[in-house]
C-alpha cells in the first residue's frame, strides 16, 4: 500500500464534513512562540465546555518526563493496519503520513465532541487552518501574535539551552514566521489577538469565542510590525 500516495488523494466522506460542520470549532493559530498553546490550555482549565480535539497517531506512547502518554487522553493510538482500514473507509476527517506515522482526526473524535455539545479547540498551524476553513468555510479562527519583535525574539531564545543552539535555529525560526504572519494577513477569516498579558489575552479569547469580536486593527498592526522586522 502506497500510503504516501493515499493519503495525499484522501478525501473525507461527506457525512464527515456534515459533522464538522454542525460542531462548534475553534483553531488557535500564530507563530511559534506567540502562546497558542498557552492560551488553549487555560480556556480548557477556564470552562468545562472547552474540549481538545484529540488526534490520532500509528506511534508509540512516549514516556515525558517520566508519565506516560495515555491512549485517549493525549492521543488514540491505533495500529498502522487499524489506521490503512479507516482511511479506507474514510474514516478521517484529516489524515497525514509523516516520518512513518499516520496521524490524524477521526469522524469518532469529531462525533464525540458534537455529542458532547463541547466547543472543539484546535492549536494548529496555518495549513491546518486552511484544510479545515476549506470544507467548512464559517470556521472560527484566532491568530494570536506577540505585542513585538523583540518579546518574539526572548521567549524564542528562552527555549534552547544556549545561545549557539538558538541562533542556529533562529533562520528557520523566522522563514516559518515569515510564511505564518504572510498568510495570516492575507486572509480574510483570521481574527487577530496580542498575547501580551496572557491573563488578558485569555479573556479577550474568551469573549471573541462567545460571539464578542472585538476590533482587533492593534493586533493586525502589531503582526505587520513583526513581519517587517523579522523580513530585515
Amino acid at each position: 500500500m502506497d500510503l504516501d500516495k493515499i493519503v495525499k488523494n484522501y478525501q473525507p466522506d461527506q457525512k464527515i464534513l456534515d459533522l464538522v460542520k454542525k460542531t462548534k470549532v475553534v483553531l488557535l493559530c500564530g507563530i511559534s512562540g506567540a502562546g497558542k498553546n498557552t492560551i488553549q490550555d487555560k480556556l480548557l482549565a477556564k470552562d468545562v465546555k472547552f474540549t481538545r480535539i484529540i488526534t490520532s497517531t500509528t506511534r508509540p506512547p512516549r514516556d515525558n518526563n517520566g508519565v506516560m502518554e495515555r491512549d485517549g487522553v493525549d492521543y488514540y493510538f491505533f495500529s498502522k493496519d487499524q489506521a490503512a482500514e479507516k482511511i479506507t473507509k474514510r474514516e478521517y476527517f484529516e489524515v497525514a503520513h509523516v516520518h512513518d506515522n499516520i496521524y490524524g482526526i477521526t469522524a469518532d473524535e469529531i462525533q464525540r465532541i458534537h455529542d458532547a455539545d463541547k466547543v472543539a479547540l484546535a492549536s494548529i498551524d496555518y495549513q491546518g487552518v486552511e484544510y479545515f476553513h476549506g470544507y467548512h468555510p464559517g470556521i472560527e479562527v484566532i491568530f494570536i501574535v506577540p505585542p513585538s519583535y523583540d518579546v518574539w525574539y526572548q521567549r524564542a531564545r528562552q527555549r534552547y539551552d544556549n545561545e549557539v543552539e538558538f541562533q542556529s535555529v533562529l533562520p528557520v525560526r523566522k522563514a516559518s514566521a515569515l510564511r505564518e504572519l504572510d498568510w495570516a494577513l492575507n486572509t480574510d477569516y483570521c481574527h487577530f489577538l496580542i498575547n501580551d498579558d496572557l491573563d488578558t489575552a485569555v479573556e479577550q479569547a474568551y469573549s471573541m469565542i462567545g460571539g464578542e469580536l472585538a476590533e482587533d486593527s492593534l493586533a493586525r498592526e502589531a503582526a505587520s510590525q513583526m513581519l517587517a522586522a523579522i523580513s530585515k
